[in-house]
C-alpha cells in the first residue's frame, strides 16, 4: 500500500513538470524568433513563432511577435488576425491591442483602429504610441469630416 502513495506522488509530480516543459520549450521559441525579427528575418522568425503557438497554444507573446512580424511583411490581414488572438488569450495586452490599431490604420479600418487603440488606452493611459495613434485617426477623421 505504501508503495502505491509513493508511486502516486511521483506521478503527479510529473504531471507539472511536462506541461512546463512545453511552456518553457515554447517561451524560449518565442524568445529566438523575437531575435530573428530584431534581425530583420521574419520568415524565420514566423517559423519560430508558428512553432512557439503548437507547443502552447496560448502564449499570447507568441501571438503578438507574430503579429509584429506579419505586419513588417506587409500582411496586414493576418497580422491582425495574430493580434486578435493575443488580446483574446490575453485581454489586458495594451501593447497587443495598439499595435493592432496601427495595422488597421494602415489596412483603412479607422473605425476599428480607434477602438482597439482606445482598449490600449483604457489599460494602460500612459501609453504614448496609443495615444499618437488615436490622434492620427481623429485628425484624418477631422480631415474627411468623418468618413473615414
Amino acid at each position: 500500500m505504501k508503495s502505491r502513495l509513493i508511486s502516486a506522488s511521483i506521478m503527479l509530480l510529473a504531471i507539472p513538470a511536462c506541461g512546463w516543459g512545453n511552456f518553457n520549450s515554447a517561451v524560449a521559441l518565442d524568445n529566438q524568433g523575437a531575435n530573428m525579427a530584431n534581425c530583420g528575418k521574419y520568415e524565420d522568425a514566423l517559423t519560430d513563432f508558428d512553432k512557439a503557438i503548437r507547443l502552447h497554444p496560448n502564449l499570447a507573446t507568441a501571438w503578438y511577435n507574430k503579429g509584429l512580424a506579419l505586419a513588417k511583411l506587409g500582411r496586414y490581414e493576418d497580422a491582425i488576425k495574430a493580434y486578435a488572438r493575443a488580446v483574446e488569450i490575453r485581454p489586458g495586452y495594451a501593447w497587443a491591442w495598439n499595435n493592432m490599431g496601427a495595422v488597421l490604420i494602415k489596412t483603412g479600418q479607422y473605425k476599428a483602429a480607434l477602438k482597439a487603440v482606445d482598449k490600449a488606452i483604457e489599460i494602460n493611459p500612459g501609453m504614448k504610441e496609443a495615444r499618437d495613434n488615436k490622434n492620427f485617426i481623429l485628425e484624418n477623421l477631422d480631415k474627411n469630416k468623418g468618413t473615414i
